[in-house]
């Protein structure tokens, strides 16, 4: 996988072969590849990597650097990046797009859980 954020990329095949994406009528496509057959299509070390990180809840410890009363992996249950995914999935927009949508996304919600009186690291 030729990516900057592989573990990106696999968070939004696992979402892409959920039940709850189908179930949601956001795409006209089916999966069409098991995650079995995904992970056969990766190196070894990636999937070794991918496995480990998949059976860990280290992000629920870590705080926003502006604001440590706030969990950082808040922003995944707050932030609704299925339909970015699902326009992406169905190519009414391209990759560069929808990661334009989903950085915007997620600054907009980083910008909104920090106190006023403080500010956004870049």
């Amino acid at each position: 996988m030729d990516t900057l954020y592989p573990s990106a990329s696999a968070e939004v095949l696992r979402i892409l072969r959920g039940v709850e994406f189908v179930d949601l009528g956001l795409s006209s496509y089916s999966p069409i590849m098991t995650g079995d057959e995904i992970l056969d299509t990766l190196e070894p070390s990636l999937v070794d990597t991918i496995e480990a990180f998949g059976h860990g809840d280290l992000m629920t410890i870590l705080a926003l650097d502006d604001n440590p009363r706030v969990k950082s992996s808040t922003l995944y249950d707050q932030v609704d990046f299925v339909d970015v995914i699902a326009q992406l999935y169905d190519a009414s927009i391209t990759k560069e797009e929808a990661q334009e949508k989903l950085v915007e996304a997620s600054t907009q919600w980083i910008k909104d859980n920090v106190p006023e009186d403080e500010e956004v690291s870049e």
